[in-house]
Formats: structure tokens, C-alpha cells, sequence
């Protein structure tokens, strides 16, 4: 059974709350209590990941995750210049690629981010984006999803606003068997703790060497040290600071302990930065940790662009059917599937080595470089989409290529 339970349709309850802070639910009859309990429960573990992401090491790595997803733009495709021109401004007018943005960060935080859609004031359908720390997925009978419930406070009233799913856009990056997705912040939840103890307790640390320990030793000459003399020292000596200066008589010795420094802190730093990164799947150097290996680092990115490029097709995939299809192109007049949402690749030097793959395959024969694969099918692996008939060649064309490619080799002659 999913952790997001449904709710009892009756829905009178008080949920005295506000903020960033636990909900309290309060119901009459012990169904009630079961059901309102697990949507509290579930609110607030939402908010312990607003709150995580607010303040830990956990928000910077959702930024940047999500920037590298959408740094290298997005194209749309198709053999219409003038409808993809269309969609594209529409989409600008209604700034849709920073409510897809804010999606994305929510799914990563919540397990899916949904935007509602909406229609401006000039009848232009445009997605808003929703938090989704107090919104709880709703299931039928057959465990589809068929609706949101968000969960709004007004006047200690709360007030359950059902959202279908064919009105949002909804994000997910990882599919999950009967669920919505998963939570990276959740995933991540015990690492992300574990860094930030380390780091309190190496704070605490450091600050307490800034005031350090002293021992101080009488040597009278009769060898006896009257009573008064240490319980009167421990008072001065406690609220010593850095830069504190001592002056002492014959037959007395201070000495400062703990002056080693900190052994090991640094390495226990770098574990708990290292258990991070391998938690949110990110390349070491995402959290401050320099590989020694540049093959190794370059292996470590590669499968970090191979995530992103494969969370990017979930997203394409559901802006295009859910909203492209359904609103955009149909608003236009323009037929579904003949513009289609696409990412570009995630990897900036991915570019260079699709190039050098290519040129390789054009110099395979050096009688005809397209006789393995014609232009358009390069064009592909390049990440051009060809229109129909773009790289068709005169057959006139072609011959005097092939002449010329015979000539360059010496056959014939």
C-alpha cells in the first residue's frame, strides 16, 4: 500500500498550524483519526524536507541537479518552422520554462512536483506551478492515481481542495511500482543528518580548543598546598579566553592541555561529504571531494549525465502529452506530434565526442563517406532532427562526388 493513504470523504477536521511547522489534526470518529493521522504524518515529513532543503548541504545539491537538467536548453521539433516558432513563443508568454524549473525541484524534494493548469487573461493556458508540501496523491480503486487533495488552512478550518489529474501537469523522476515516485530528500534524509552531527560536533570541536584546558601545579616548598589555593585558581582559570595572559608565583606551573590540535576531523568531514554524494548519486566533486583519478572523474560524470539525460525523457514525456497535446497545440491549431518537446543533451562535451564518432564514420570509405549511413541519419546522431527531403541530393550531384572521391584515391589512373 502507498504511504499517502486516501481520506475519508468526510473532511471536517482542525488543523491548528502554520509555517513551516507540525500539523496537528484533530477528528471525532477513530476512522477519521486513522486516516487523519497518516495525512499528518505524511505533511510532516514534507516539511522536515522543506526544512532540510531550507537549511543543509541537501538544498545546494537539488539546485544544481536541477540546473544541470535544464543548462543546456531545450528544443522543440518538427517540419513546420512556422509551428514550432508558434510554440515556442507561446510557451515563453506564459514562463513556462521556470514553472517546469520549479516543478522539477519540488519532485526532487516531495517525489513529484505538479503544476496546475490555468488560463491567463488572454486565454492562454499556462502552468502554475504548486507546492507539494501540502498536497497528497489520490488513488481509485484500482490504485491509478486520479487526483491531488491539497491541504489548505484557513480560519484553523482545514479545507481539502481536489485537484484532477487531467487539470496538472505532474512531475516525477523516479518511477516507482504502485507510488508516485520517491524522495530524494527522504533517500537522503540519515547521510544528510549524519554530515551535518559531524559537522556540529566539529564546530563544537574547534571552538572548545579555542579556549583550551590548563592544569595548574603547586610545588610549595614544604610540599603541602593549603585547600584554598587550587578552588580559587579553578575560579580565575574558568573564564580564561584566547589571548588570556597568566602570572604565576615560584612553586607553580600551568600547562595548557589539548594543544595536538584535532586529529581525524578532517577525514570524518570528508566520510560524511562522501556518504552524501553517494546518496543523491552525484560526482564527489559536487560536494567539495577533488577525485585523484581524472579517468576515474570522468566516469563518475558520465553516469551522473547518463541520470540526468534519462530523468530528462520523464519530463519531456509528460510535457508532451500532458500539456503540449492537450493544450498548447490544440489551441494553435496544430496537429499532436507534429512539434515534440525535447531536452538537449545534459553533458557539454557530449557534443564533441558525437562529432568525432561521426567524422570517423564518414571516413570509413573513402569512395563514398554515405555509404553506411546517409546525411540525414548523421544529422540524427548529431541531434538534428531533419525535415523530410532536407539532404536529398541531385543524382547529378551525387555522380560528380563519387568521381571526385575516385579521382582523390588514384583509382583509374
Amino acid at each position: 500500500m502507498s504511504i499517502f493513504s486516501r481520506l475519508t470523504k468526510k473532511q471536517n477536521f482542525e488543523a491548528p498550524a502554520s509555517g513551516l511547522k507540525s500539523v496537528s489534526i484533530r477528528a471525532d470518529t477513530s476512522k477519521q483519526r486513522s486516516d487523519f493521522k497518516e495525512v499528518r504524518d505524511t505533511i510532516n515529513a514534507h516539511v522536515d524536507w522543506e526544512n532540510m532543503y531550507a537549511t543543509t548541504i541537501a538544498g545546494t545539491l537539488v539546485d544544481a541537479q536541477t540546473n544541470d537538467i535544464f543548462a543546456q536548453g531545450y528544443s522543440l521539433q518538427g517540419d513546420d518552422d512556422e509551428a514550432i516558432s508558434n510554440v515556442r513563443d507561446y510557451l515563453d508568454s506564459v514562463d513556462f520554462e521556470k514553472t517546469l524549473k520549479t516543478c522539477v525541484n519540488e519532485a526532487r524534494k516531495h517525489a513529484f512536483g505538479i503544476a496546475e493548469i490555468g488560463k491567463t487573461d488572454k486565454g492562454k493556458y499556462k502552468p502554475v506551478a504548486l507546492s507539494s508540501l501540502n498536497i497528497i496523491p489520490r488513488y481509485d480503486e484500482k490504485g491509478w492515481i486520479d487526483r491531488f487533495d491539497q491541504v489548505n488552512i484557513n480560519d484553523k478550518k482545514t479545507v481539502l481542495t481536489t485537484l484532477k489529474i487531467k487539470e496538472c501537469m505532474c512531475i516525477s523522476l523516479t518511477p516507482v511500482a504502485g507510488d508516485i515516485g520517491l524522495s530524494q530528500m527522504a533517500r537522503c534524509y540519515e547521510a544528510v543528518m549524519r554530515h551535518e552531527n559531524i559537522c556540529q560536533a566539529s564546530a563544537d570541536m574547534i571552538w572548545s580548543h579555542g579556549y583550551p584546558a590548563y592544569d595548574v601545579e603547586f610545588n610549595p616548598p614544604d610540599g603541602v598546598t593549603p585547600a584554598n589555593i587550587p578552588r580559587g585558581v579553578e575560579g580565575v582559570t574558568a573564564d580564561l579566553a584566547p589571548g588570556s595572559e597568566l602570572t604565576t608565583g615560584m612553586g607553580t606551573v600551568i600547562k595548557e592541555l589539548n594543544t595536538g590540535g584535532l586529529p581525524q576531523i578532517q577525514n570524518y568531514g570528508d566520510w560524511a561529504l562522501q556518504e552524501v554524494a553517494v546518496h543523491f548519486n552525484v560526482p564527489r566533486s559536487m560536494v567539495g571531494l577533488i577525485d585523484n583519478s581524472e579517468a576515474t572523474a570522468r566516469i563518475t560524470s558520465k553516469m551522473y549525465y547518463n541520470r540526468i539525460a534519462s530523468e530528462q525523457t520523464f519530463i519531456a514525456r509528460e510535457v508532451q502529452h500532458t500539456y503540449l497535446e492537450n493544450y498548447v497545440l490544440s489551441s494553435l491549431g496544430i496537429k499532436p506530434g507534429d512539434v515534440k518537446f525535447r531536452f538537449n543533451d545534459p553533458d557539454p562535451t557530449s557534443m564533441m565526442e558525437k562529432s568525432n564518432y561521426v567524422k570517423n564514420l564518414m571516413s570509413l570509405d573513402i569512395t563514398d563517406p554515405y555509404a553506411i549511413f546517409d546525411k540525414s541519419e548523421l544529422a540524427e546522431m548529431l541531434g538534428k532532427h531533419p525535415k523530410k527531403g532536407e539532404y536529398d541530393e541531385d543524382p547529378e550531384e551525387i555522380m560528380n562526388n563519387l568521381i571526385k572521391h575516385l579521382k582523390d584515391a588514384g583509382v583509374g589512373q
